[in-house]
């Protein structure tokens, strides 16, 4: 309460106050009514993607300050108000990704309960590595991971047990955890011994489609990139299940030694999701271990409708999902599973004794979980309490709620682009999966143009390709009402790609907002490519 005086007492010169909390606190208020102010319009679909745009040299002009001496004791520092001022600098340069047009990755606006949790796990600074430090958060993190080992099917047979698991600070670092416990689980005295293994070179495999996280994983343990086999996909962007195997039995026979696959369920770019059913039928042919990057796609288990989507995953031995993608939590929110079938695994894999850090009193690691044993990390934050507090808020129906929405407004954009693109406009819609809609645009000058032309070559590939890339670089530099993404695949132009993780609001919202994204396009590019 004498603080919460002071900060209301007029005329305080906060630098050299009585109290060194006070200027802190006050700070602290000024920045939340800045987080108010900026997610206020987060709705408002005619304010610009950024209030400013700026150079890297304008910006560090801004944030750089020249230092008086090497000790810092003489500098000037920055008064409460000049520092908001820098705040607010720094958000006005600083995309909105809660904007109702921001379609350009594979994420957008953070969900306000999620927020609101950041906020806590700010405040308290708890560290999430051992439970006495963090009791309320560790429990909370291994109610959050019994519950995803239920939506993904990870739990024991017949429903007795859980999966292990923890949260991890992002996908990648998920992928990198699933590679490491398939080579413990391969050869457990990889964490004494490390590699090579019976001098055998270690292969893994992939698909095209897979995330580059997979192969830096690879990198980073040792195994090699090139080791990191990529298996064909077809033309849903699939890994293909025959050369899968046939790279499998030619690994063998060239005296090598597959130890695991990393199917995904969501690939970046196309959103395909690879068929776990029979990928996981070779897996246990051959005694590899099946890990699905369902980072993207694994949002499908939320909902009843699109649940059929991840058909196999069950089978799977780990996963990786992303909770700050379609299902809106603030970034980072990532969780990695071992399915129950391998009980005790990934502690094994992962845990070493500290006794400065492990200093269970009851002697029972079981009774108070230490969760640092489970990941590669000692220091964690408390990330799961943002996916809790959405759950808890929202419901199980209000999950699947936001996924249906996101896949119905994918829905929306792809008929629309069909409808264009059978009017004879410049739209050629590729491929629409779960939530994700890819499509070129091609200029008046050059139609008609057809999918088949694209793909064998016929119509002006130089041209389509460059148009998705200028198309962006003109909303970027013009400091544009909407921000949209491109991808490529072997042998095709690089097309538009709208990967849709947060619908606007109602269905005329949505519909409003796929005729501005798509008229928008076709305005910047025409005007680009205008005189050739």
């Amino acid at each position: 309460m004498l603080i919460e005086k002071e900060l209301m007492s007029p005329g305080i010169n906060l630098v050299q106050h009585q109290n060194p909390e006070v200027p802190g606190l006050m700070f602290l208020r000024g920045s939340l009514n800045l987080v108010l102010g900026h997610l206020q319009d987060r709705n408002n679909p005619q304010i610009p993607i950024r209030a400013e745009t700026a150079t890297v040299k304008e910006i560090h002009s801004v944030l750089y300050r020249e230092r008086s001496d090497k000790a810092g004791l003489s500098d000037v520092r920055p008064s409460c108000e000049e520092m908001l001022d820098i705040c607010r600098q720094i958000m006005d340069w600083s995309p909105r990704t809660a904007h109702p047009h921001f379609v350009s990755q594979i994420y957008s606006r953070a969900d306000l309960y999620g927020i609101g949790a950041e906020v806590i796990v700010a405040a308290l600074n708890n560290n999430v590595h051992v439970f006495q430090l963090s009791p309320a958060l560790t429990v909370i993190e291994k109610v959050t991971v019994e519950y995803l080992s239920d939506v993904f099917g990870f739990g024991a047979v017949g429903g007795a047990g859980y999966a292990e698991g923890a949260f991890v600070p992002g996908g990648s670092l998920g992928n990198l955890h699933a590679l490491y416990v398939a080579l413990h689980k391969f050869n457990p005295a990889l964490r004494e011994d490390g590699l090579p293994v019976n001098g055998k070179q270690l292969v893994a495999f992939c698909g095209e489609g897979a995330h580059y996280s997979i192969e830096k994983a690879a990198m980073a343990l040792g195994i090699g990139r090139s080791n990191m086999r990529k298996v064909p996909t077809d033309t849903d962007g699939r890994m293909r299940v025959d050369l899968l195997e046939a790279a499998i039995i030619e690994s063998v026979a060239h005296g090598e030694t597959p130890f695991c696959v990393c199917a995904t369920a969501g690939t970046t770019v196309l959103c395909a999701f690879d068929q776990l059913v029979p990928i996981s039928e070779v897996v246990r042919r051959y005694g590899l271990w099946l890990h699905v990057d369902a980072a993207w796609g694994g949002a499908a288990a939320f909902s009843p409708r699109h649940e059929h989507l991840l058909n196999g995953l069950d089978q799977a031995d780990s996963l990786t999902f992303s909770a700050h993608k379609m299902l809106g939590a603030p970034i980072q929110c990532v969780a990695f599973l071992v399915h129950a079938r391998h009980p005790g695994l990934l502690q094994r894999a992962m845990s070493l004794d500290a006794p400065y850090l492990y200093q269970n009193s009851t002697g029972n690691r079981n009774a108070e979980p230490d969760l640092s044993r489970m990941t590669l990390q000692c220091g964690r934050r408390g990330d799961a309490l943002k996916l809790w507090l959405m759950r808890e808020a929202l419901g199980d129906a209000g999950l699947s709620r936001r996924i249906d929405d996101c896949v119905a407004w994918a829905e929306g954009f792809r008929s629309e682009i069909q409808l264009r693109e059978s009017k004879g406009s410049g739209f050629i819609l590729y491929k629409c999966s779960f939530s994700t809609v890819c499509f070129w645009y091609v200029p008046r000058a050059m139609l008609p143009v057809r999918v088949m032309d694209l793909e064998h070559g016929t119509a002006d590939w130089n041209v389509v390709d460059e148009i998705p890339d200028k198309v962006r670089n003109e909303m970027i530099e013009s400091n544009d009402c909407m921000l949209v993404s491109y991808g490529s695949t072997t042998g095709l132009p690089r097309f538009f790609r709208l990967g849709l993780s947060s619908a606007p609001g109602t269905q005329a919202q949505c519909s409003s907002s796929i005729e501005i994204i798509l008229n928008h396009i076709e305005n910047i590019a025409e005007r680009v490519f205008a005189v050739r």
